[in-house]
């Protein structure tokens, strides 16, 4: 009776422990998840967080190159005789720059009154630009201008009429002779399709996935590169609180969906202007997080009684 009624105590004993062990097992199996999932939540942010950035900030060295380069050229000496009187060494010039770097989709010095009297191919020579806004504001000071679409170009550049509109971004600066005298302005337009090449390249070498998109809006929110041209996807507050913040990470809910959402707004500093660009990258929370969520639940339905493994119970 008395080895019976021990067995049962060292049962009860035995069950009790293995409940406990069970218990801890899974306070600490939830636990490490939730360690872990926290960590990798941070870390997918980060990775959308960087993406805009790396955007925002290759956007805004392609940009401030090309703005010194025509401001180079234009303050060349050797050319100060010759932006009115040799059109052809001008040309010459002009040509190469265009050649070395396809982005240059035209290339035209324009004089005072507008006329342009040299440019790559030779296009637009002859004609006025007088009412162009790089031309207006390349009178005045070294400036850039965002996106647009071609209006004298896309005469001489259309090949069909299947062929979506031009789209490029300005560059132009005042030229001056050897006097010191306006000469004109130097201005180039680059075709806005590197931006989406240097996106292509970044996604695919982020790995990011068909999910993930990246757009580039304008300073007012308008969309320039991205699904919908000229589409505002976000509200005043909103375009608010990128301006104050100038990069991060948040979840957007306002069409419904919830989008993880990075952003980052291009710079200026006192050689280069700036355009204020908006750049965000967006991928769906159930994609974003899918392999945490994935990898959690694996761990629980795998997961043995490990603190408990090396115990033996009597019975």
């Amino acid at each position: 009776m008395f080895n019976q009624s021990r067995l049962r105590f060292e049962q009860q004993v035995a069950i009790l422990v293995g409940l406990l062990c069970v218990a801890l097992a899974g306070v600490m199996i939830v636990g490490a998840i939730m360690i872990g999932r926290r960590e990798a939540v941070r870390m997918v942010r980060q990775n959308m967080s960087e993406l805009a950035s790396n955007m925002a900030s290759a956007l805004d060295s392609t940009m401030r190159d090309r703005f010194r380069e025509i401001q180079v050229i234009g303050g060349l000496r050797p050319l100060r005789t010759a932006w009115r009187t040799d059109p052809g060494q001008v040309r010459e010039v002009l040509d190469t720059l265009q050649a070395s770097l396809p982005a240059y989709t035209w290339i035209g010095f324009a004089a005072p009154d507008g006329t342009v009297l040299s440019s790559t191919k030779k296009l637009l020579e002859g004609a006025s630009v007088a009412e162009r806004p790089w031309f207006v504001n390349g009178l005045k000071a070294p400036s850039v201008g965002d996106v647009h679409d071609a209006k004298l170009l896309a005469t001489v550049l259309r090949r069909g009429p299947d062929v979506g509109p031009f789209r490029f971004v300005d560059v132009s600066v005042p030229v001056r002779d050897e006097a010191g005298m306006l000469a004109g302005v130097l201005g180039a337009h680059l075709s806005w399709s590197w931006a989406g090449d240097l996106r292509q390249r970044l996604l695919s070498s982020d790995g990011a996935g068909r999910e993930t998109e990246v757009w580039v809006l304008a300073s007012d929110g308008q969309i320039l590169l991205g699904p919908t041209l000229g589409a505002a996807p976000f509200d005043a507050q909103r375009l608010t609180f990128f301006a104050i913040e100038r990069s991060g990470v948040f979840e957007d809910r306002s069409a419904g969906d919830t989008i993880l959402t990075g952003f980052a707004v291009t710079s200026s500093d006192k050689t280069y202007p700036g355009l204020g660009w908006i750049v965000v990258s967006r991928r769906p929370v159930s994609v974003a997080y899918k392999a945490i969520d994935d990898t959690a639940r694996t761990i629980v339905l795998s997961a043995p009684g490990w603190p408990c493994s090396a115990s033996r119970w009597p019975g």
